[in-house]
């Protein structure tokens, strides 16, 4: 083997390694986000309307980094309690929990949201919307 390919070999190899931690760092990212969800359910809960401040500071602090793609939404769904707003599509369900509380008008700007779409008990999506009018 010349010098060439056995540089090749190597990064080859690196950059393989490399992927695969990225990849293990996202996956134990989901499970650290189930975690904190859990750990926090009651106060969770207990800000339902998103009046007390919780939800609006957790959301923003914790959910915007999330990646809860692929996992069940049974793991969740107990500690987030019962959704603000419940929306059944064709192909997918989405919870709606309100992360704070400005405005009845729920497209008024500065609301925020947690939207967690689900198909077939996987979480498809889950994201905090923030209305921007």
């Amino acid at each position: 083997m010349t010098k060439t390919n056995i540089l090749f070999l190597v990064f080859s190899i690196a950059i393989s390694l490399s992927c695969t931690h990225i990849e293990a760092q996202t996956n134990s990212k989901g499970e650290d986000c189930i975690e904190l969800i859990k750990e926090y359910s009651h106060y969770w809960i207990k800000d339902n309307q998103g009046k007390n401040g919780f939800r609006d500071l957790f959301g923003k602090k914790y959910f915007q980094d999330c990646n809860l793609n692929g996992y069940s939404w049974g793991l969740i769904a107990k500690h987030l309690g019962k959704p603000n707003y419940t929306v059944k599509g064709e192909k997918f369900i989405l919870y709606r929990y309100r992360l704070n509380n400005f405005t009845k008008d729920l497209g008024a700007p500065g609301n925020l949201f947690l939207e967690i779409f689900v198909s077939d008990g996987k979480i498809t999506k889950f994201r905090v919307l923030d209305v921007d009018g």
